[in-house]
């Protein structure tokens, strides 16, 4: 990504594809390089390199010189050791400690633009009650009166409203870098468990989509699962070295192309009490995998284990190493 040929990697299920795709190593996801079909796809991916640096020289960095991650240590001198008690940076294993669960929210949750989508999904969280357990930002919908370029949902969000503006570290109707820069740390330390918004272009197609914003709870060394992405999403994830949750939370998409799981949640909407769809007048808009299913595996996550968030903790810290040791460089070089 950023890098000219080759930058933009698309992903198909049939074996053909994964034939013609690059050379893998044994155990390794296969992807297939594709043409600028998308520009859009080549802009978000000057951000993964825009981060990757910032992640790199970060003065968090959990990197040491004695470290031999994929593509080797990228620093001569460590910013700080994962084991220094001054560093700001966040352990995720602290986030589920049990002296500090009191202090923890289950969710993050990073709206960013009020679109639509967004919008509908957590006024639907804030209905029943998730948000209560989740720190989570967005900027103020017209529905609320707030100046967002992006449509309302021309609906009354009744007391949804009463909830913004809903910053944290950042105003995210004003601050135009939000793409360019990591939240702030504490966020991670006060949460388990990020709920990424992703991108698709096209629902007929299941075509990778990564923006920048995948990166940020892995710099955060945070578990998390992806709302709005193309059913290979994570299968790419897998392809630039990182390893997702799918052992432990469900992911969201099985087997399910995106027509599929739309028409699962049209379904499930139909099947619904009358007084369900009271609350659905207006016209519902659809995010992967489906609010039915997203409200299941949200409420899967609220009562995982100590073992399970342990296992996720783990994970999540090989993420982050793998961001910031040099690992993703290599994948990307």
């Amino acid at each position: 990504p950023g890098r000219g040929e080759g930058a933009i990697m698309e992903n198909r299920a049939d074996s053909a594809g994964a034939e013609e795709g690059t050379v893998a190593q044994e155990g390794e996801e296969r992807l297939t390089p594709a043409p600028y079909s998308h520009p859009a796809q080549a802009f978000w991916n000057n951000y993964w390199w825009m981060l990757l640096l910032k992640a790199e020289k970060h003065p968090a960095n959990v990197c040491r010189t004695s470290s031999r991650h994929e593509g080797g240590p990228i620093h001569s001198e460590p910013s700080s050791s994962p084991s220094s008690s001054s560093s700001s940076f966040p352990s995720s294993s602290s986030s589920a400690n049990s002296s500090v669960t009191a202090e923890v929210s289950t969710f993050l949750i990073l709206g960013g633009d009020a679109r639509p989508v967004r919008v509908d999904l957590l006024w639907s969280l804030h209905r029943a009650n998730y948000l209560k357990d989740a720190r989570w930002s967005l900027q103020t919908p017209k529905d609320c009166g707030g100046e967002s370029p992006f449509p309302p949902l021309d609906v009354d969000l009744g007391d949804f409203c009463k909830e913004f503006p809903r910053n944290l570290d950042i105003d995210v109707g004003n601050f135009e870098d939000k793409d360019k820069s990591f939240p702030d740390t504490s966020l991670y330390r006060t949460t388990r468990l990020s709920v990424v918004f992703e991108s698709v272009l096209n629902e007929v197609e299941d075509r990778v989509f990564l923006t920048e914003k995948v990166l940020k709870p892995i710099f955060g060394g945070h578990p998390f699962i992806l709302l709005g992405a193309g059913r290979y999403a994570y299968k790419a994830l897998r392809a630039f070295g990182f390893e997702t949750f799918g052992r432990v939370i469900d992911e969201g998409f099985g087997d399910m192309n995106l027509e599929d799981l739309k028409q699962q949640e049209e379904e499930e909407n139909d099947r619904s009490s009358p007084s369900h769809k009271h609350h659905h007048q207006h016209q519902q808009q659809f995010i992967s995998p489906g609010k039915s299913r997203i409200f299941r595996m949200l409420s899967a996550i609220q009562r995982l284990e100590k073992a399970d968030w342990e296992m996720l903790e783990r994970i999540a810290d090989k993420n982050r190493e793998h961001l910031m040791c040099g690992g993703v460089r290599h994948r990307l070089q």
